[in-house]
């Protein structure tokens, strides 16, 4: 990793390009109706930072940076992947919550209030069924609209960043190196408040470690799809699902209830996490333990 300044350009593309554009973002949305109103598609639009970086390195270097992102989706020859990142991280977002509510059993709404008033608003006054169904339909199809967004990410992170590491360490170690980076490079949104909040013991530097770890975990079963599929297009799948259903359990939660998001109901917790981050674990250890990747590599230019 020191004597590759390919890959330093572009940590320090990726990082100091949205640094910079959260940064914006935040201190126009104090002044802007319009930015405000906003930000969250302008927050969605910086994932694609990353990739754009990798991309920009990649014509750089040229031929010197012979790394494949993995373009190619071959829906027919892996439809069994894409179908698990479709519906791995609904599953490991309600096992999460069965283990958040298992350990905080009084912040569970047993009349199911939060999410009963999700389903009214998507029945449109046509009754219950058809708005659960409708919720259900948005919770599966969500993730492809997702993946327009996450597929920045994943360019850069696991199309670029993971094989770049793997070539001068184990593939595990890659992963959980690559899981740690991205999990950083959230620092600033994160101390902004996305995902935990500012009123928290520790803020920030609890919310950006705890960010951190579920990245390592969620970014192993991200990196065990790249390494298996061979393209980024998949994990860009399961990235964009994740996005979708994040804040499913918060409608579980008891009006009125006191948590703490370090914690849980969202998979981003500690607590709700454990889930993922077992996954993510089990994925990295499963991975190919090469040093420099040329097994690897030789199959994604065949891609």
């Amino acid at each position: 990793m020191r004597k590759n300044p390919a890959l330093w350009l572009y940590l320090g593309l990726s990082f100091g390009s949205t640094w910079i554009c959260w940064g914006l973002i935040a201190w126009f949305s104090q002044y802007s109706l319009f930015v405000m109103l906003n930000a969250q598609m302008l927050i969605a639009a910086t994932m694609w930072l990353p990739g754009i970086s990798a991309l920009l390195v990649k014509a750089l270097f040229g031929k010197k940076e012979q790394l494949n992102f993995g373009l190619r989706p071959r829906f027919r020859k892996l439809w069994g992947y894409w179908a698990a990142a479709w519906l791995m991280p609904l599953a490991l977002t309600l096992l999460g919550a069965v283990v958040w509510f298992a350990a905080a059993p009084q912040s569970f709404d047993p009349a199911l209030g939060q999410l009963g008033a999700a389903v009214d608003i998507y029945s449109m006054g046509n009754g219950r069924m058809f708005g659960g169904l409708i919720l259900g339909l948005n919770l599966l199809i969500a993730p492809f609209f997702n993946l327009i967004f996450a597929a920045g990410e994943e360019i850069g992170w696991r199309g670029y960043l993971y094989p770049a590491l793997r070539r001068g360490m184990s593939s595990a170690k890659a992963a959980l190196v690559s899981g740690l980076i991205w999990g950083l490079w959230h620092a600033p949104i994160i101390a902004l408040g996305h995902n935990y909040g500012t009123d928290y013991t520790g803020w920030p530097f609890a919310g950006i470690a705890a960010m951190c770890l579920f990245c390592i975990g969620f970014g192993g079963l991200l990196v065990w799809l790249r390494e298996r599929t061979q393209n980024v297009w998949p994990a860009a799948l399961a990235h964009g699902a994740l996005n979708a259903v994040a804040a499913l359990p918060t409608l579980l939660l008891l009006p009125g209830a006191s948590v703490n998001p370090l914690l849980g109901p969202a998979p981003v917790g500690l607590i709700a996490g454990l889930p993922t981050l077992l996954c993510g674990l089990l994925c990295i250890r499963g991975l190919k333990r090469n040093v420099n990747g040329t097994t690897d590599e030789r199959k994604e230019k065949t891609a």
